[in-house]
């Protein structure tokens, strides 16, 4: 049986796990970024952050997940990558 040190280990490993990945996100959206430079393209597309908004408002309830929070987490990442972008 599993103790609480144990469900914290796992716990720490999916939080690096998370952090990796949106180093990951974060690295593609500069790529964007600077194609939009490039070709004087607006940072926010209002119709694709909608179909993101969307898409992770329906995943998560799929998964069980409640979406405010899901869609409070990813207002927060978009919000960085806006920022990310305009720094390029």
């Amino acid at each position: 049986m599993k103790n609480i040190e144990n469900y914290r280990e796992e716990i720490d490993v999916i939080d690096f796990k998370i952090i990796e990945l949106l180093a990951e996100r974060m690295k593609i959206v500069r790529e964007i970024g600077q194609l939009k430079k490039k070709n004087n393209i607006p940072i926010l597309d209002e119709k694709r952050y909608g179909e993101i908004m969307q898409s992770r408002a329906k995943l998560s309830e799929e998964l069980g997940l409640d979406e405010k929070s899901v869609k409070s987490i990813f207002q927060t990442i978009h919000k960085a990558a806006i920022k990310l972008q305009k720094n390029i």
